[in-house]
C-alpha cells in the first residue's frame, strides 16, 4: 500500500508510526510517536510517500527500544555460569607439623644469628662502654628489631590450630617454648645494658 501526504505538523502524525516514508528520494522508518519531524530531517509542508500494508497500527509489533536491547544483552551476559569456588581441604597433622617446623627453622637460621649479634655488641658495650663504638641508642634499635621479630614469630606459631592432633600440639608447644626462651634471653641482655648505663652516669654536682 502507498499514498502521498503533505506534512502540516511539526510532530510525526500517528498514522505514520511504523511506516517507511520516502521523501526527497530518502527512505526513513518512523517508529517513535513523540519524535519531531526534525529528527527525521523533514519539515512541515514536505511532500512524502508512505509505503506500508493494511495491518492496523495497533497490531504491529513495536520496535525494540535501546533499553530493551541493553537488558537482553545484560541478561545473556549474566546467564554465563559462575564457576563454583574451590572447597578448601582441612590440613592433615603432617601439614600442621610442617607449618610449625617452618617457623622453627626460621628461628634457628635467621633469628638466632640476630640474637647472637645483639648479645655480642651488648657485651662489648657493657665492658668498655662508648669505646666499643656502639651507643645506647644503637643497642635500643637492635633490641627493638630482634624482640619484634621474635614476637611476630611467636604469634605465627601460636595461631596454628592443631585441633585434636596430639603430635602437632606437642610440636607447637616446643616451638613456643623455644621462642619464649629466646625472648627472655634478649630481655636479660637489655636489662644488663640498662644497669651498665646507670652505673656509668656521672654523679650530679651540687
Amino acid at each position: 500500500m502507498s499514498c502521498r501526504l503533505t506534512l502540516s505538523e511539526r510532530r510525526v502524525p500517528v498514522e505514520l508510526i511504523g511506516l517507511s516514508v520516502i521523501s526527497c528520494f530518502r527512505t526513513v522508518h518512523m517508529n517513535d510517536p513523540v519524535s519531531t519531524l526534525h529528527r527525521y530531517k523533514l519539515k512541515a509542508g514536505s511532500k512524502i510517500m508512505m509505503i506500508g500494508d493494511d495491518q492496523p497500527i495497533s497490531d504491529r509489533a513495536p520496535a525494540p527500544s535501546s533499553s530493551t536491547q541493553a537488558s537482553t544483552s545484560t541478561t545473556s551476559y549474566s546467564s554465563t555460569p559462575t564457576p563454583a569456588p574451590a572447597i578448601k581441604q582441612p590440613l592433615t597433622e603432617e601439614d600442621l607439623i610442617a607449618k610449625i617446623s617452618t617457623s622453627v627453622n626460621y628461628t634457628n637460621e635467621t633469628l638466632l644469628p640476630m640474637i647472637e649479634h645483639y648479645t655480642m655488641v651488648a657485651e662489648q658495650f657493657i665492658r668498655i662502654s662508648t669505646a666499643s663504638g656502639y651507643t645506647v641508642k644503637h643497642l635500643e634499635t637492635e633490641y627493638a628489631k630482634v624482640s619484634e621479630t621474635l614476637l611476630q614469630t611467636l604469634i605465627k606459631i601460636d595461631s596454628v590450630d592443631c585441633g585434636e592432633f596430639v603430635q602437632a600440639r606437642q610440636h607447637r608447644r616446643d616451638a613456643v617454648k623455644l621462642v619464649q626462651g629466646l625472648m627472655d634471653r634478649v630481655d636479660q641482655v637489655k636489662e644488663r645494658v640498662k644497669a651498665s648505663t646507670s652505673r656509668n652516669v656521672p654523679p650530679v654536682q651540687l
